[in-house]
């Protein structure tokens, strides 16, 4: 099923104000984690977002009804399958949560077993010669036994032995391994262990959570219930899309919204090119396109989806005076990128262009909370 993508194209975007080309923030909304990264980035893009917006963020002389015919989105009934997430998905959500607040600790002692993973150097050689790439550093590399790959038993070899142990393991490379150098050769690597790094996955407490986590979950008793309630309303955007979205009927797409998704898409590989050093005509032609217009042709599916996204959320935003304010724009900017500054996404792309990103999210929210549910 395809996703809001409309929205999530607007948060990409509006991200790069804070990361300079990168992804928005390390930790999930739907966590409640924080984000705090600065403005890094001032770029002079040629295309100016807004211009395809008036003041209150809907695109210019643009009646959404005469292209898009609605459904009757607040008759939708949600079954409770649809927005009551199940035990199993609310474990794995919260495994996959601290999980990513997992910490390493470097153990200079103890024996390797399978599934370890360690820091190890070594230094491969064939006839008593070292061959080219064969070797580590001084640095060493880390592995995990079982999920790196390696030619041969590689890894396997390495179990029992102890951290800091130094020995020689024999293996033979693949006949196509790719290198005539080293193709069906046998080949010793002399392997020195030099420590077992061990992944803790840290424990939901109330301490865990006031220390990670903003208000809405810094007990587990609110952060349980606030990732339900997530869960639940990721669910019911699922419902929403296959029953709002994929009804509506588009009549056509006005040439401002596909002029503004070109655009988009153009200004989002130009900041992607100056991250490189290059502008975006080199870029384009660097990743094999003759030109922009043939570059812009290769998302024609996207293109649509993307205008068909725009018009919905634009045609429901009018029907509902859902129509954001600048206090809008700085509330999305503190809930989506844990930040109230809106002074560099706004010299970047000006607040039209913001108010159209924020009401996206209202909408969405509007149709959440409106939505009815099946008792």
């Amino acid at each position: 099923m395809r996703k809001f993508l409309s929205l999530v194209l607007s948060l990409a975007l509006a991200a790069t104000a804070f990361t300079g080309c990168g992804s928005a923030a390390d930790s999930s909304t739907e966590s409640g984690s924080e984000n705090t990264s600065a403005p890094q980035v001032n770029i002079e893009s040629e295309f100016f977002l807004s211009d395809y917006f008036d003041a209150d963020g809907f695109f210019k002389d643009l009646n959404p009804a005469d292209y898009v015919t609605l459904p009757d989105y607040r008759s939708v009934v949600v079954p409770k399958a649809n927005y009551i997430p199940g035990d199993v998905t609310i474990q794995l959500e919260l495994e996959q949560l601290l999980a990513s607040h997992a910490t390493k600790e470097t153990l200079t002692e103890g024996v390797v077993e399978d599934g370890d993973t360690l820091n190890i150097g070594y230094v491969g050689s064939i006839d008593g010669v070292a061959f080219n790439g064969g070797s580590t550093g001084p640095e060493g590399t880390e592995v995990t036994i079982g999920v790196t790959q390696y030619i041969d038993d590689f890894l396997q070899q390495l179990i029992g032995h102890e951290v800091g142990e130094n020995f020689d393991i024999e293996v033979t490379f693949p006949e196509n391994y790719g290198n005539e150098e080293l193709n069906g050769k046998d080949a010793i690597f002399n392997i020195t262990i030099n420590s077992i790094i061990e992944t803790k996955i840290p424990e939901l407490t109330d301490e865990f959570c006031a220390e990670n986590f903003s208000e809405e979950y810094n007990t587990v008793d609110k952060f349980m219930a606030q990732l339900e309630a997530d869960l639940s309303n990721e669910m019911i955007n699922s419902y929403l899309y296959s029953n709002v979205f994929d009804k509506a009927e588009i009549i056509e797409f006005p040439e401002i919204v596909t002029e503004y998704v070109k655009a988009y898409i153009l200004s989002t590989y130009e900041m992607q090119a100056m991250s490189y050093g290059f502008t975006l005509d080199e870029y384009i032609s660097q990743i094999g396109f003759a030109s922009r217009d043939e570059f812009v042709e290769y998302f024609k599916a996207d293109i649509d989806l993307f205008c068909e996204d725009y018009l919905i959320f634009t045609a429901i935003a009018k029907a509902e005076n859902l129509g954001a304010t600048d206090a809008d724009v700085t509330a999305y900017f503190k809930e989506y990128l844990g930040d109230e500054d809106t002074s560099l996404a706004e010299e970047l792309y000006g607040m039209p262009y913001l108010k159209f990103t924020a009401m996206q999210a209202k909408v969405l929210d509007h149709l959440i909370e409106n939505v009815q549910k099946e008792q």
